[in-house]
């Protein structure tokens, strides 16, 4: 889950060892294991995360986070009195960004639509990976903030592609770096995944830090609340329609 709804932090490149490395299936088992098994991640079929998330130094909004099954999301935030959204349907990627003074829900651009479509997958990309039609190989184990972990590289058909870190003992992921083709500019983006907590039975990460590689400045979403399989209408996540012309 949130595989991605949602940074560098090393240094300077770490060594990295292959030799002897696991098979991917071995530590996506781990992984799924971790977060609670096969049976009770997929018994959740909507989720509702509840917080806030800062955007820079004394900007901070109220977020909710709503998922449905297969590849339905939505992302709602509250600016200086207004409502943002962004969600996929299943079908189509859209925003409503009314403090920019655009009144109308409004698709996005492609390469934008790729991204959120990716970020829709329920469980992440690692689980059940070949049935997706993904690759997934191990890199090699390397320190990440002194802490041991694995890196794989997951492979999309769009010709994308998304590192992960997990952590060696548990095999949690830890980190994400998703590289993407827009026009002549290859996108790279981070995501820090952390404060795993136990909800009913899952360990889920109850914080994020997500941006542009390098970036100066980053998203913070701090989880407050976890609801699994509310009621969601299929409608919440649907684009609205532009009000008729006067």
């Amino acid at each position: 889950m949130l595989g991605g709804i949602l940074l560098s932090c090393l240094a300077a490149a770490p060594a990295l060892e292959t030799a002897g490395l696991p098979g991917p299936d071995e530590l996506v088992a781990r992984n799924i294991a971790s977060r609670g098994g096969l049976e009770r991640l997929r018994s959740v079929k909507s989720l509702r995360l509840t917080g806030h998330m800062t955007m820079g130094p004394g900007r901070e909004a109220p977020i909710s986070i709503e998922m449905k099954r297969p590849n339905k999301v939505r992302l709602e935030f509250r600016v200086q009195g207004y409502t943002g959204v962004q969600a996929f349907d299943g079908d189509t990627a859209w925003h409503l960004l009314p403090f920019h003074g655009d009144a109308a829900a409004e698709a996005l651009p492609e390469a934008e639509s790729a991204a959120v479509r990716q970020q829709s997958d329920f469980d992440g990309p690692l689980v059940g990976y070949r049935e997706k039609g993904l690759d997934v190989e191990v890199i090699g184990r390397e320190s990440y903030r002194e802490t041991p972990a694995w890196r794989l590289r997951v492979r999309f058909p769009d010709g994308s592609s998304k590192d992960v870190w997990l952590d060696a003992e548990r095999c949690l992921e830890l980190k994400s770096e998703s590289r993407r083709q827009a026009g002549d500019e290859i996108l790279v983006g981070e995501s820090l995944v952390s404060d795993y907590r136990d909800v009913e039975g899952l360990l889920m990460p109850h914080s994020f830090e997500n941006g542009p590689k390098d970036a100066a400045e980053r998203q913070r979403l701090t989880i407050t609340r976890v609801e699994l399989n509310p009621e969601i209408d299929d409608a919440r996540f649907a684009m609205p329609q532009a009000p008729p012309k006067p």
